[in-house]
């Protein structure tokens, strides 16, 4: 039998181990990411978001644009759409106006809203008269759930939003639908 004594090997062997440590290192030092929330348990709409139905746990920081980083939560959230057991906590799912008071519309706007205006983003609905001689009146703030362009039965395109508009603001919006007019959605200051 040949005795193992050639010193080649041995360096080789030493080589494969110091390249897996180093490549384990690696990796473990760059795999740590950012802290965000995940949902512990299935979320209705309308449910006031508490730290007892969140865990957190680490992923890519470039997730921050669409998902919350886990932090103190230090205002009243509401949770506009159901959100999943073991879901990330989307921002957008997210409102600081308690949706259980409000009602799902969707209404059509002579305009497009601006572009750096986002789901989830309150806007005040105005109405615009044909009629020179009378102010633009404001109907309601309403917060963007989402956003359509749907033609109508002429084939023009138009944008609609969809929207939730406090309750007690309904009534008054529907009857300013029914008027001669345009309804114009304004963003409001953040």
């Amino acid at each position: 039998m040949r005795k193992l004594s050639d010193p080649k090997l041995y360096v080789g062997a030493l080589l494969i181990i110091a390249s897996i440590t180093a490549g384990w290192w690696i990796v473990d030092q760059h795999s740590g990411g950012e802290e965000f929330y995940v949902v512990r348990e299935n979320i209705a709409p309308g449910t006031k978001l508490t730290p007892a139905q969140l865990d957190t746990m680490k992923a890519n920081p470039a997730l921050s644009k669409h998902y919350m980083k886990a932090q103190k939560l230090t205002k009243d959230w509401y949770v506009r759409r159901q959100i999943s057991k073991g879901e990330l906590l989307p921002n957008e799912a997210l409102t600081s106006t308690d949706v259980s008071e409000t009602r799902p519309l969707v209404v059509k706007v002579a305009e497009a809203l601006p572009t750096n205006v986002r789901v989830g983003d309150e806007i005040e609905l105005w109405f615009i008269t044909e009629e020179a001689e009378n102010e633009p009146a404001q109907v309601t703030s309403a917060i963007l759930t989402g956003t359509k362009a749907a033609e109508d039965a002429f084939g023009q395109e138009g944008p609609r939003l969809e929207l939730r508009v406090p309750t007690n603001n309904v009534a008054a919006l529907l009857q300013t639908l029914g008027k001669k007019g345009k309804l114009v959605a304004v963003a409001k200051h953040r």
